[in-house]
């Protein structure tokens, strides 16, 4: 990574010493995580596999961090491709090209060591050639003491190189020069690498399938293809912006994996998460204080080999804080059929994954991957279509690898599929609902910051789905008798991050609610019931989060409001004193037990209670209860380890049972931690 032109607006706090446990079956928080009514799976669970695939030897550190050291040291395989040589043109300190390639190849070599606790030595790594498809070579590091952890260079230009200037966009777009030499960092002669040449787009491409076909990823992590740009803006306010590098590397990966996934159909489901980069410097901190420790132990391990970096660090303070994922992958995902049974939604292989448990007697089935065109992007919303129908529904953002590019339209749209028949959880046709166009920032890349579809049903039934738009406001498009749908229609909002919440008050009407990148939380209520319009709260209290909220009815009738503060990662929520109304201004802390992202409530129906589930700080999730029905007291933590993608989410069955639900990075559905179906 090169110097951001970032401002530092927040001095953020973050990971303690992460361990892991396979998995651990409790009783929490009043409910009983071992229930009859959860069948232990009898499939042999895979290995799960983690790859990153970044543009420098930074990337992965500052942006993938606290997920990355979570996985090192749960002793998850790690392997780590590092597509450019970061060389730069040279250090600020007189340092050459390929000297400077060299240290930063050595600070990443020093970071993953002190991920596991290791001193780095010339003993530590094993270091030797690798070659590639048409004969191009790149230089692999395996870590002596655990195999299962790689970082290999494949020495690519860096886009800053004026000698190569931007080689991942000219290779990408074919754009001439498209031809690039290898750089081969000082040192590198010692194990025989030498320099190979990339001549097209499909070198690159092959060379990432050839690796995913090596080490067969459950989870990869990449950065974000499609950052929102605006070159009209400029300082704090050009939130969006990235390296260039960064962009094509997220670019290239899309491509890879689609290539990858295509030519068999017996690789281990993957689940694709990508990160916001330069960014995220400019967000609140979303980390606590244990986190930010680890991430920033981490980075100084690497930084004193980074002579840019050195004489720059200041620059880098808003990164240590701080870690946003482009898709959240939703928390609303494990939901209860019209029948009562269960079913299970997410995103692998760029396929809607479906596990389903018939009964409370049964065990987890699945998943079943449905047929879609394109490939979807995390983050799956779910929805019950109405009596006597029965049948489920699904939304999600589809992007056509073929239209990857900023600025055309077509190239994004919001699809949506209805089960076959009810109950038998088959998606197979799926309607687009396009997009909102009539937004686009003609000085933006058009609809690249489009967020993950959000469903609401109203009091006739009828569904609203609602995204965070290309302007960063929030945008609604609702069903119409006969399953037509109106056009998209603006509800408000600027500069939102994430997706937003919605939910349904008891009289009927729909609440829905934004976070900005400085932590305002914006509320529309709908106007009237089914009325599909929407007016802002202007009273609503001010309040400061950092990360997107989530909702429940607590069992008074009133909504309450979960979120996470900045610096601190405290739990926290606000409640409403009046019904569609009036919002206390009190914020009551829960504390947390580390980890960041959003709270999941739920609201028990047997105990009347709401049970907060979220992310820990060893990777696994932790659950806090209200003591007795609608109070603001909460139980402390409990854990319920594991290591999971992305963030959890809770449904009750029709037993009063609640059920919480999460995706392993082995690609395995877990129920209340015990891993289930395939």
């Amino acid at each position: 990574m090169k110097y951001s032109p970032g401002i530092n607006r927040y001095l953020k706090l973050a990971l303690s010493e992460m361990q892991l446990s396979k998995y651990v079956i409790a009783t929490i928080l009043g409910f009983t995580l071992c229930s009859p009514l959860i069948a232990r799976s009898q499939v042999m669970t895979p290995a799960p596999m983690v790859m990153q695939v970044v543009a420098h030897e930074d990337d992965d550190i500052l942006f993938m961090n606290p997920d990355l050291s979570a996985s090192v040291s749960a002793g998850t395989g790690v392997v780590t491709v590092y597509v450019t040589a970061g060389e730069s043109n040279g250090s600020l300190t007189g340092d050459p090209r390929t000297l400077y390639a060299a240290q930063r190849e050595e600070g990443a070599r020093a970071a993953y060591a002190a991920m596991l606790k290791q001193s780095n030595t010339s003993l530590t790594w094993i270091r030797s050639l690798l070659t590639l498809p048409n004969g191009i070579v790149a230089e692999k590091n395996t870590l002596r003491s655990n195999p299962s952890v790689v970082l290999i260079f494949l020495n690519l230009p860096d886009g800053g190189d004026p000698d190569a200037a931007y080689a991942l966009y000219h290779l990408y777009e074919g754009v001439a020069p498209s031809s690039y030499a290898t750089i081969v960092p000082t040192g590198t002669d010692g194990i025989g690498l030498k320099s190979s040449t990339y001549g097209s787009k499909s070198d690159l491409v092959n060379a990432l399938v050839f690796l995913m076909n090596q080490y067969k990823p459950t989870v990869i992590r990449t950065l974000d293809p499609r950052p929102y740009s605006c070159p009209a803006c400029t300082g704090i306010d050009y939130v969006n912006f990235d390296n260039t590098d960064h962009t094509y590397v997220g670019r290239f990966v899309d491509v890879a994996l689609n290539q990858y996934l295509a030519a068999s159909t017996s690789v281990p489901r993957v689940s694709l998460r990508n990160y916001l980069g330069y960014s995220i410097g400019q967000y609140q901190g979303n980390l606590g204080a244990s986190e930010y420790t680890v991430k920033r132990s981490v980075f100084d391990a690497y930084k004193y080999w980074d002579h840019n970096l050195l004489s720059q660090e200041n620059n880098y303070l808003g990164y240590f804080g701080t870690s946003y994922p482009k898709y959240s992958g939703g928390t609303a995902w494990l939901t209860q059929t019209q029948s009562g049974n269960l079913a299970a939604f997410s995103v692998q292989n760029g396929k809607l994954a479906v596990w389903s448990r018939p009964n409370a007697n049964q065990q987890w089935t699945g998943p079943v991957l449905q047929t879609s065109s394109d490939p979807l992007m995390p983050g799956v919303a779910v929805a019950k279509r109405p009596v006597p129908d029965n049948r489920m529904q699904v939304f999600a953002l589809s992007i056509p690898l073929a239209q990857n590019t900023d600025g055309a339209p077509e190239s994004l749209k919001i699809v949506t599929s209805i089960e076959n028949t009810a109950g038998g959880l088959n998606f197979t046709k799926w309607l687009s609902l396009g997009i909102p166009t009539m937004n686009c920032d003609p000085n933006a890349s058009c609809l690249a910051s489009l967020g993950s579809p959000i469903v609401a049903t109203s009091q006739n039934g009828l569904f609203h789905v609602f995204i965070r738009n290309d302007r960063q406001g929030i945008s609604a498009i609702h069903q119409r008798t006969g399953d037509t749908w109106s056009s998209w229609s603006d509800i408000g909002g600027a500069d939102l991050f994430g997706d937003p919440t919605v939910v349904v008050s008891k009289n009927g009407l729909i609440h829905v609610f934004g976070t900005s990148r400085n932590g305002q939380i914006s509320h529309w209520i709908e106007t009237a019931n089914n009325a599909e319009t929407f007016n802002i709260d202007s009273h609503f209290p001010t309040t400061s989060a950092a990360s997107t909220t989530n909702a429940s009815i607590d069992s008074d009738g009133k909504i309450a409001l979960f979120y996470r503060q900045p610096g601190t990662a405290n739990v926290v929520f606000i409640k409403e004193s009046v019904s569609d109304s009036l919002w206390s201004a009190t914020v009551t802390n829960i504390s947390n037990d580390g980890g960041f992202g959003p709270v999941v409530p739920l609201l028990n129906p047997t105990t009347k209670k709401l049970s907060l589930v979220t992310t820990n700080s060893l990777a696994g999730l932790s659950s806090s209860t209200q003591s007795s029905p609608a109070s603001s007291v909460y139980s402390g933590w409990s854990k319920l380890n594991g290591l999971y993608v992305g963030y959890p989410s809770a449904v009750a069955d029709n037993g009063g049972n609640t059920v919480i639900g999460a995706i392993g990075q082995n690609g395995r559905l877990y129920i209340n931690g015990v891993a289930v179906g395939n």
